[in-house]
């Protein structure tokens, strides 16, 4: 089945994951990776929702107060394609959802393990044949702007009166409590409090909603700082692994990511000895780095020697020697979003840390 993915992009490594598991499941995934903002983009979308036979919403706080994921499941169900809502954050209120996605069989996908795949599965299995499309096709929505569009303009005006800047400042109080607007919205406050016209008053307000705003980041750096360092992920992966005889004398899978292998320096753009910078689905484990690729690639972290972050064809990678084989360059395009690691660097001491508890 063809399946379009509606989500927030704050929430980009979760929806990263449902992706990979639809394809599991043998499903056709497209969903928007590039995020740019503009018709091209927005027709571009559009193009591939007409195209789908069914939309996934990633229910999430973000998405639901997302404008375009609004637009875009309302779209679906006007051109009579089939809408599922998946929740992958707990704390859902259900009974405030919208109606149409009430009206939804809602998939729970908060645990990501073996049930909520199979639930998933069996829903999507599920869902009868599409109708056909209406006779007269819905119009198609105009592509969404950022709240925050119409108020630059605003600000930019030579003069504000005391009224207008108390409007402008309710209207970011707004924006910035939504995530994917805060950091602009927080710079458009810092604006309008260097506007020649703005009143005392209005600046002291400015502070305290930028302060705010700062105090909740900070908490959830914190709180996210808390949580153990290396969380088990994909626990159905695990079991597969146990069943296939993999999982030895302890073996913890840490991560389940795509990664771009290759050889010779050139990931993702060909490489040597028949390798040419593979997309594959990838397991960090305690013992080893496992690619899926044909055959199967292991290095075991017992044999790496050295570890090198380096850029191949502009694309930061890290280079991986072994023991047994030549050199790897590998890539993980999805690093630095929602990724337990911010960047390759980081990444490689993770790596290190795990080779000295192995070495022990």
């Amino acid at each position: 089945m063809r399946i379009f993915v509606s989500y927030a992009s704050t929430n980009r490594s979760l929806v990263n994951d449902l992706v990979e598991d639809i394809q599991d499941m043998g499903h056709d995934v497209w969903y928007d990776q590039k995020l740019e903002g503009g018709q091209f983009w927005w027709d571009n979308i559009l193009e591939n929702l007409r195209d789908s036979e069914l939309l996934i919403f990633a229910t999430t706080p973000d998405s639901l107060d997302s404008y375009p994921c609004k637009l875009e499941y309302h779209y679906a169900d006007a051109l009579n394609r089939h809408v599922l809502p998946v929740v992958l954050i707990q704390g859902i209120n259900y009974t405030l959802l919208p109606v149409l996605l009430q009206q939804r069989q809602i998939v729970d996908y908060t645990e990501n393990d073996k049930k909520a795949y199979k639930a998933l599965a069996h829903a999507i299995d599920a869902l009868p044949r599409n109708p056909p499309y209406p006779e007269i096709m819905p119009e198609s929505p105009a592509v969404p702007i950022s709240p925050l569009a119409h108020i630059i303009s605003k600000i930019d005006a030579p003069h504000l009166k005391t009224a207008e800047q108390q409007q402008i400042l309710e209207e970011l109080r707004q924006c910035i409590e939504q995530s994917q607007y805060t950091s602009d919205a927080q710079a458009l406050l810092e604006r309008l409090g260097q506007h020649p016209s703005v009143t005392t008053t209005i600046q002291i307000e400015i502070e305290l909603i930028i302060n705010d705003a700062t105090t909740k980041l900070q908490e959830q750096v914190r709180v996210q700082s808390e949580r153990p360092p290396i969380p088990i992920r994909h626990p159905a992966d695990v079991s597969d692994w146990e069943l296939k005889g993999w999982i030895k004398n302890g073996e913890i899978v840490y991560e389940k990511r795509t990664c771009s292998i290759g050889t010779g320096g050139l990931t993702g753009m060909g490489g040597m000895s028949g390798l040419k910078g593979l997309r594959v689905t990838t397991y960090i484990t305690s013992h080893r780095l496992r690619f899926e690729a044909e055959p199967v690639i292991e290095i075991f972290l017992d044999e790496i020697v050295s570890l090198e972050k380096t850029v191949n064809i502009l694309v930061p990678s890290i280079k991986v020697k072994s023991k047994t084989q030549p050199p790897y360059f590998l890539t993980f395009p999805s690093i630095g979003d929602g990724f337990l690691y911010s960047d390759h660097g980081e990444f490689i001491t993770f790596l290190r840390d795990l080779i000295s508890k192995r070495s022990r």
